[in-house]
């Protein structure tokens, strides 16, 4: 078996993150993985409850040394987990909390080990199941997607490839990373592109800005519609950034200017799906011909006899056929 590895373009002494105004490295993200994954019950199943984003990632990681799937519920409620467990034998739960649930076995993250030496970078089996997502359940009960690790790590790839972003660029993301849109870009797309990302989830136009001006240039900030709407139109506004990537609901050609003059950065959308992942994107400014969409790289899209559109990707466990895929302006 031929590895994929778990991070990339990450040189000697790299920030793969913040907490607060802490800097973490990438070799001490490391050593608290492999810290980590020798303590966790060796099961098919994990929950990943953690708040903090870099909590988040190290008890992602260290699931998968342990070869376990990484279940990502949107919701977090223990009455939720505990019917998420009985359709998932042989589960614990990863948490950086204080909740408990009754017939699910917790292992808490607490402070990270100091270490900072070198340390490899693990290889992860691409056929790996590496995690379960599951749909917000609006329109019924939440449905579970499987993602191998070779699937995650080429539609980082492909994101990266279209964005543009580069080594040792910040992001500060306001969408959790149990979220489809947050685990691609905050969790993914940080791992294997050598970026840092910072721990917290703001939520409040100034806790937002505070956040992004901690930040060393080059940064980016992940958000969607209602967030960068809620930025606009607030007293405080946003630093200057280097690029603003937005999903999960159409966003207007308006509220893109406004977010682009404000932070003097281009907007970018992503258009994606829990089942999917991003598979097109377009730059909302209403003068350039970005303002289509346009597939990530090896994505096709056709149609079959019936009218259904088909999206054909190599990272995708198959053909995929949806109605509502619409890859035009």
């Amino acid at each position: 078996m031929t590895g994929l590895p778990l991070l990339r373009d990450f040189p000697s002494g790299a920030l793969i993150g913040w907490r607060d105004d802490e800097p973490v490295t990438v070799e001490r993200f490391l050593s608290a993985v492999q810290a980590l994954a020798r303590t966790l019950p060796r099961r098919r199943f994990c929950v990943n409850a953690c708040d903090d984003r870099l909590n988040f990632m190290l008890a992602y990681a260290a699931a998968l040394l342990a070869r376990s799937t990484s279940l990502l519920p949107q919701n977090r409620a223990p009455g939720h987990l505990r019917e998420l467990a009985v359709g998932y034998e042989d589960v614990y739960c990863i948490t950086d909390g204080h909740d408990t649930v009754a017939g699910l076995e917790r292992i808490v993250i607490g402070d990270w080990p100091g270490a900072d030496g070198p340390a490899d970078v693990p290889l992860i089996d691409p056929d790996h199941q590496a995690v379960i997502l599951f749909t917000s359940g609006s329109t019924g009960i939440p449905q579970p997607h499987a993602k191998t690790w070779r699937s995650l790590a080429q539609g980082a790839w492909a994101t990266r490839a279209r964005i543009g972003i580069a080594p040792g660029s910040a992001l500060l993301g306001v969408v959790p990373a149990q979220h489809m849109w947050g685990f691609e870009t905050t969790i993914m797309l940080p791992l294997q592109s050598g970026c840092a990302v910072d721990a917290g989830c703001p939520l409040l136009p100034a806790e937002i800005a505070d956040a992004l001006a901690r930040l060393r240039r080059p940064r980016w900030l992940v958000a969607t519609p209602p967030h960068l709407r809620a930025c606009a139109l607030s007293q405080s506004p946003l630093p200057e950034l280097d690029g603003v990537l937005c999903s999960t609901a159409p966003l207007s050609q308006e509220l893109a200017r406004a977010v682009e003059q404000c932070c003097r950065a281009p907007v970018l959308e992503i258009f994606g799906s829990t089942e999917t992942g991003g598979v097109a994107w377009r730059r909302r400014d209403g003068g350039s011909e970005e303002d289509v969409w346009q597939t990530f790289p090896g994505i096709s899209v056709g149609s079959d006899a019936d009218g259904a559109l088909l999206l054909d990707s190599p990272y995708l466990p198959g053909r995929r056929s949806r109605r509502w895929l619409t890859i035009t302006s």
